[in-house]
């Protein structure tokens, strides 16, 4: 199947699989107090790709990954905390032998599954078997430019087989009967290609996302990938002025992309590939194993969660008094590889800059042990 150009008809309306799924307030409240409505698992750090902001560092098995008993058994967990989504992210995760038996246990079980992948193992068969799960794909495509993806991914070729995975999974019925998305990771390299990027996607009804760089992983190691908070602002404009023509309305106020914030840290928990609990894949403050306590213990009683659900009151700096703190919290894994706590202010954020600029820079409070950067609970 052929992808049609960005001069095609305009796409429809379509939700964003696993990017901003809509859930009530009362549904967030409830989460939020003992509750858990998504949860993403790191089934393996395997991965065919290289790509230079990665930020599950390294690229191979790790000693002690997670048994697919293991994970099956945390999926069981999770559902009885209320679980709603589950995404399954690596590495890749197709290269991962648990990925299927996961995806099947959560569909018997009524649970929406997500998927974070390079699109690179996808083939007919694959695709066809995805669509039957109702999976949800968000394939990352950082350009369309072969030699841009090729680079930032640091595998020649990779262009194309992103490109063939996206063809099968379109095949398979995506786009027509279930929603598929891409996302970029917007750095130097990209920047300027990012707008061309969203008109293709929305002229073929693929729903793109944006995301800015998490300073861990192998961004850390590569120079020159930086991007300005007046530069990422002035793409959001013209982000929302592409979906304007789209027939998507949102305002570039906050930055997320479609105006619609990270809520994760009210609803959701990270695990890792050998079964560390987090806040998210961008903040590595370890608040318990699940081979050691059961999962509803360390979202209840561990100092962590009792920050990250109530992350809002914890703030500091320019994000404790925006006055748009109320829809956003800003990147917490930008404020933690920025500054040594996820609770400080996102510096990749326009309004944390101006703010910054304009006024006496914050004192800000001592970091409680638990999350400063490198010290565990």
């Amino acid at each position: 199947m052929m992808l049609r150009t960005a001069s095609g008809p305009a796409a429809p309306r379509i939700h964003s699989p696993g990017l901003s799924f809509a859930f009530t307030p009362e549904e967030i409240e409830a989460a939020r107090r003992g509750g858990l409505l998504s949860m993403d698992i790191q089934l393996t750090h395997l991965c065919n790709f290289r790509c230079r902001y990665c930020y599950a560092t390294p690229n191979e098995r790790v000693a002690g990954e997670l048994q697919q008993e293991e994970v099956l058994k945390l999926v069981d967990e999770a559902t009885a905390l209320g679980l709603r989504t589950l995404t399954l992210t690596g590495g890749e995760p197709l290269l991962d032998k648990k990925f299927f038996p996961a995806a099947r246990h959560a569909f018997q079980r009524g649970i929406q599954v997500l998927m974070f992948t390079n699109a690179s193992r996808i083939t007919r068969e694959i695709a066809q078997e995805l669509f039957n799960l109702r999976i949800s794909p968000c394939v990352k495509l950082d350009s369309l430019s072969p030699a841009t993806q090729n680079h930032l991914a640091a595998k020649e070729g990779s262009h194309s087989l992103i490109l063939n995975g996206l063809r099968h999974l379109i095949a398979a019925g995506y786009t027509r009967k279930l929603p598929l998305a891409i996302n970029a990771a917007v750095c130097r390299d990209n920047l300027h290609e990012i707008p061309e990027l969203w008109r293709w996607a929305r002229a073929n009804r693929i729903t793109p996302s944006i995301s800015r760089l998490q300073w861990m992983g192998r961004a850390q190691e590569t120079s020159g990938l930086e991007v300005s908070p007046a530069e990422l602002h002035h793409l959001y404009q013209i982000l929302s002025d592409i979906d304007r023509s789209f027939g998507f309305l949102w305002e570039p106020d906050i930055p997320w992309h479609g105006g619609r914030a990270c809520v994760r840290y009210h609803i959701g928990c990270f695990i890792d590939a050998t079964g560390n609990v987090q806040p998210c894949s961008g903040v590595p403050v370890k608040a318990g194993n699940i081979r050691h306590q059961p999962l509803a213990t360390i979202l209840s009683e561990s100092e962590v969660f009792q920050v990250a659900r109530n992350i809002r009151r914890a703030l500091q700096g320019a994000c404790a008094s925006c006055p748009l703190n109320s829809r956003c919290y800003g990147c917490r894994s930008i404020a933690y590889f920025s500054t040594g706590s996820f609770v400080a202010s996102d510096p990749s954020c326009w309004r944390v800059a101006s703010f910054h600029k304009n006024s006496s820079p914050p004192v800000e409070l001592e970091c409680k042990r638990c999350i400063s950067r490198g010290e565990p609970s």
